[in-house]
């Protein structure tokens, strides 16, 4: 399979779609290299952790604001949002514990 500038983002399988349980726009998505593990934020207040092959909900986590960006570590152990009350959060998934 070809691939962008040796990337390994471009799946040889399609990703299953998700029922990520949010109810407005979601604004980031990022996933693990293997895509086990999807992080979405959305503009209903959540940070959400979905299983990528069985598609199902991990955790969440509430925000005051909008989350407007997302980052997760290829392990899924550790992500970041970007809320829209100007804060960035890192959300450690193994200790579910969140920094602000």
């Amino acid at each position: 399979m070809a691939s962008a500038a040796g990337s390994s983002f471009i799946r040889e399988r399609p990703l299953r779609s998700l029922n990520t349980g949010c109810t407005r726009e979601i604004y980031g998505l990022a996933c693990t290299p293997d895509a086990s593990t999807v992080f979405i934020g959305s503009d209903d207040q959540t940070a959400r952790f979905l299983d990528g092959m069985q598609g199902t909900l991990l955790g969440s986590v509430l925000h005051p604001r909008d989350v407007s960006r997302v980052a997760l570590c290829p392990t899924a152990n550790r992500a970041a949002t970007a809320c829209r009350d100007g804060k960035v959060r890192l959300l450690h998934q193994d200790t579910k514990t969140v920094e602000a």
